[in-house]
This record gives structure tokens, C-alpha cells and sequence, in this order.
């Protein structure tokens, strides 16, 4: 009898605490709902609006290449030889004309010292034939044979003079040495490499552009070239090439020519242009009025303060206007602020 009478106390203790639960939680739920938003249908929802109209619109265009050298070559050597002096240091900034490398020319300049005896001693002998009277017995022949002698004797002056001028490597232009190949006490041959020489005062910013947008570019047309590395400042460029045919993409190459007199840019590293391209008269709308995606835009266009969901195609944008090709007029009013609270056919009030 008790164990039943405990029974009964357990259920109904358990009911008990089950019916408050449910009190609580249906009281709740009465207090969320009266705190959720419902629009009143006979009340015109405030919203921000904003009228479409024709205007310029600028459009901003961004292309990103690669710095290329103007100048770089691979010095090499003239003639066979040894090296006996490198006059530069991987890194070296160097003039046009400065003194890359020393080959031996000993042999040589010996050998033009006896040339140039030889010429002098023929051009003497010339001169006394030359002065000398018909009486004395020298013949025109005589004559002729010591001129011949003479001119081949600075001829080869002149061959010699020309070999040790060779044996002397110099730089074809000012720049930077990147990279030397041989060291003092190396033989070469002739073509051989003895070091890499690159300008980097003038640099060429290479980009591909869309068959579309090649009509933005003209050559001799000044632009502000950027760089990753130094985002705030901008380099003064020039477009210099224009491709005349396109790739197998259907794109064009533009070159622009940079002036890097600091030399902060180096080869390889990325840059990028945003030259702009500016329309008249086209019709927009700002950017926040569109809603849907840009395959699928709308826009709210309030009638007699009703909104009305508009399907529209877009053209080009920038990042405040878009430009709108159908689907709008000119003077229609769109809603620009408060599109998450009206659906089509809502009551608005615009501000």
C-alpha cells in the first residue's frame, strides 16, 4: 500500500514539474513572437532611394605584367687569350667604356713595336728616294717598292693596334654587373662569356589586354606604373609597344617603358597599371541598388510608392556606379537603402 502510494506522489510530482516546464516555455514563446518585426501591410516601409540618370562614368581597368630589362647583354670575348685582370665585382655599377676584363696582350704589343719600327724605317727611306735627284740612279720602281713597304708595314700597325684594342673587354653601356664568368688566369675563346651586364635605370612593365580593351592604349601615352613592393608610389611610364596581332587568347601585348633612375625595381618582380577609360552620357545607377547577382540583377523601382522588382542588364562598372544598358529610364526612382525589408509590391516611403 505504501510502495503505491509512493508510486502515485512520483507521478505526480513528475506531471507537476512537466506542466511548469511547458508554462515557462509557451510563455516564452508568446513574448518572442510579440518582440518579432511585422510589417503592417497598410504601412509604407522607409526606405532610401535614389534617382537613375546619365552621367560619365570612369572605368578602371587594372593589368598586371612583369618589369623586363631594355638593355642586357652577355659581354664576351673578342679574341683568344688569358685573362690577366677582371675590373668589376658581381653588383658593380659600371659606366659605358670601364674596364671589364684584362687579357694578355704582351705578344702583341711587342709585335707593334717592331711594326711601328718598320713603318718608320720605310717612311724614312721613302722620303730620301723622294728627295733625291734623277742623277743619283733611283728608279720610279725603287720608289714604289718602298711605298709599298711603307703602307703594308702600317697596315700592320694598324692590325695590331686593333688585336690589343680587343684584348682590352669593355662595358657596350652603363649598368649593373650581374654576373662574372671567369676569373684572372682563365683562358677564353673567342665569343666566350666573361660577364652579364644589365641596365636597370629603364625598365619595360609587359601586360597582355583583351582584344576590348586594346583601344585604351596608345603608344606615347603616359601612365602610373605600380609595384607590390611599393604600393604608394608610382612610377612614371610611357607606352612604347603596342602589338600589332594578337596571341592564340586573343590577347595583345602592351609595353610600357619605366624610368627606375633610383633603381628600387628589379627584373622579374610584378607591377601593375590601372589606366581609366572614360564614358559620357551613360545611365547608372548606384551600386547598392542592385540586388540578385550579376548574371540575375534587380533593382526596386518605386512606382506611385510601391516597389517593384525590375530585372535589368548591366554594362560597366566601377566601384560606385553601374552602368545599365535595359530594364531602366532615365528620372525612374530606385530604392537604394532598406532592401532586406520589402518585397515586391510593398508600400514604400522613400527618404
Amino acid at each position: 500500500m505504501k510502495k503505491a502510494t509512493r508510486n502515485i506522489l512520483t507521478i505526480g510530482t513528475v506531471l507537476l514539474v512537466v506542466g511548469v516546464i511547458a508554462g515557462i516555455l509557451i510563455h516564452n514563446k508568446q513574448l518572442a513572437e510579440a518582440r518579432v518585426y511585422r510589417p503592417d501591410p497598410d504601412r509604407a516601409v522607409l526606405v532610401g532611394t535614389d534617382t537613375v540618370r546619365m552621367q560619365r562614368l570612369n572605368i578602371t581597368h587594372q593589368y598586371v605584367g612583369t618589369f623586363e630589362p631594355i638593355r642586357q647583354v652577355t659581354i664576351a670575348a673578342q679574341t683568344q687569350g688569358k685573362i690577366v685582370n677582371m675590373g668589376v665585382e658581381e653588383g658593380e655599377r659600371i659606366r659605358s667604356g670601364a674596364l671589364v676584363a684584362q687579357m694578355d696582350d704582351a705578344y702583341e704589343q711587342a709585335r707593334l713595336l717592331a711594326a711601328k719600327a718598320h713603318y718608320e724605317n720605310a717612311r724614312r727611306k721613302l722620303q730620301r728616294y723622294q728627295d733625291a735627284s734623277a742623277g743619283e740612279g733611283i728608279s720610279q720602281m725603287k720608289v714604289d717598292n718602298v711605298r709599298t713597304e711603307m703602307q703594308e708595314a702600317k697596315a700592320q700597325v694598324e692590325q695590331l693596334k686593333v688585336q690589343i684594342d680587343r684584348a682590352h673587354i669593355t662595358a657596350p653601356f652603363s649598368g649593373t654587373i650581374t654576373k662574372r664568368h671567369v676569373d684572372p688566369g682563365a683562358t677564353v675563346a673567342p665569343d666566350g662569356p666573361v660577364a652579364d651586364l644589365l641596365d636597370l635605370s629603364v625598365l619595360e612593365l609587359v601586360v597582355t589586354v583583351p582584344e576590348q580593351e586594346i583601344g585604351n592604349f596608345e603608344e606615347g601615352a603616359s601612365l602610373n606604373v605600380y609595384s607590390s613592393l611599393y604600393p604608394d608610389t608610382a612610377f612614371a611610364g610611357t607606352v612604347t609597344v603596342v602589338s600589332a596581332s594578337a596571341d592564340a587568347s586573343r590577347k595583345f601585348e602592351v609595353k610600357i617603358r619605366v624610368n627606375n633612375s633610383h633603381r628600387q625595381l628589379r627584373t622579374g618582380m610584378f607591377g601593375k597599371i590601372s589606366p581609366v577609360q572614360t564614358r559620357d552620357s551613360v545611365l547608372t545607377i548606384p551600386r547598392n541598388a542592385m540586388v540578385g547577382t550579376a548574371q540575375n540583377p534587380l533593382v526596386f523601382v518605386v512606382r506611385d510608392s510601391v516597389a517593384r522588382l525590375q530585372d535589368i542588364e548591366i554594362g560597366q562598372s566601377n566601384d560606385r556606379l553601374i552602368g545599365v544598358t535595359s530594364g531602366l529610364q532615365e528620372g525612374d526612382i530606385i530604392v537604394t537603402k532598406g532592401q532586406i525589408n520589402i518585397t515586391d509590391g510593398t508600400q514604400v516611403q522613400g527618404s
